[in-house]
């Protein structure tokens, strides 16, 4: 039930699109009229992507002891397919406003749903900044001092979550997967996030 409450912690929202005011900031350049951040770095450039992505698959795992929940998020710019426990549940958000599909036996029903103005709530990865990790031999671990991005996300459902080593790792210089073990009272539990896919998602809504 734990791990079922905390897979459902994920179901937060959509998505975030950002935009740069003008005119740009010292560290930013201007890109085909766009103020973007001058990126140095292949982790630089990877967090930067995860910021401003809208189409790809994130796998999440959770285990806690000897029991093990998957949830599956597909995000295609304005709709998001979420495979949690077996339950299918698919967002759309539209010029009529944003709805979501649930399944009730052979069938979907379709209801409109609050547009929250914090569309990525769950996303605490999206905070992430290059300067909160060190470089390792076959990625990165965040600096402690800011494991609380992490804690204080999962704060809304667990008692003190404390969350320890938080790693990162980086392919083609796009987030790969993110690991992290977080300790709750007597419940000590190993977070897996795989990122892949990207800009090759598609995802169809169903019929209602």
């Amino acid at each position: 039930m734990k791990l079922k409450i905390l897979a459902a912690l994920m179901l937060g929202a959509l998505f975030l699109l950002s935009a740069c005011s003008n005119p740009c900031e010292g560290n930013e350049e201007r890109v085909n009229g766009v103020c973007v951040p001058v990126l140095n770095t292949p982790l630089e450039k990877a967090l930067f992507h995860i910021q401003n992505a809208d189409n790809y698959a994130l796998d999440i795992t959770l285990q806690l002891d000897f029991t093990q929940v998957d949830l599956s998020i597909q995000f295609d710019e304005t709709r998001i397919f979420y495979d949690f426990v077996d339950e299918p549940i698919y967002f759309e958000s539209s010029a009529e406003g944003c709805f979501e599909y649930t399944q009730i036996a052979d069938s979907f029903v379709k209801t409109e749903v609050a547009c929250s103005a914090s569309t990525s709530a769950y996303g605490f990865y999206l905070n992430f900044e290059a300067s909160m990790f060190e470089s390792e031999e076959d990625g990165f671990r965040m600096l402690e001092e800011y494991h609380t991005i992490i804690e204080d996300f999962f704060s809304q459902t667990l008692t003190n979550p404390n969350v320890s080593s938080v790693e990162l790792t980086l392919m083609n210089e796009r987030l790969n997967q993110l690991k992290f073990t977080l300790q709750s009272e007597q419940d000590r539990y190993e977070f897996t996030l795989t990122f892949s896919n990207f800009d090759s998602v598609t995802v169809n809504l169903p019929q209602e």
